[in-house]
């Protein structure tokens, strides 16, 4: 894992990030040695499965944060409707 990590943190590098960008402080803790042996490991067939493996698990977590947020706000939203039918109720009552 810290291999695939390597990578993704050198192909960032490549992308053309600044050399301070956050997004690159691990790779300042990783010898040259250390990530030239993380991108050989990901061009051998198991480094390759490895990748397809990491991208579906992102596809399918992204899918899962997206239905829990939209279960989230639509209960939100929900409890924000009943509370101003409240309100109007309330206000109806006693205008004041």
């Amino acid at each position: 894992m810290r291999a695939l990590f390597a990578l993704i943190l050198l192909s960032l590098s490549c992308a053309g990030h600044a050399a301070d960008d956050p997004k690159l402080a691990a790779t300042r803790r990783l010898s040259q040695d250390q990530l030239e042996q993380a991108a050989a490991t990901m061009s051998t067939p198991d480094g390759q499965s490895l990748q397809a493996a990491s991208r579906e698990a992102g596809i399918l977590l992204s899918i899962a944060q997206y239905a829990d947020q939209e279960r989230l706000v639509s209960a939100a939203a929900q409890r924000y409707r009943e509370s101003i039918q409240e309100l109007v109720k309330r206000h109806e009552a006693d205008p004041r």
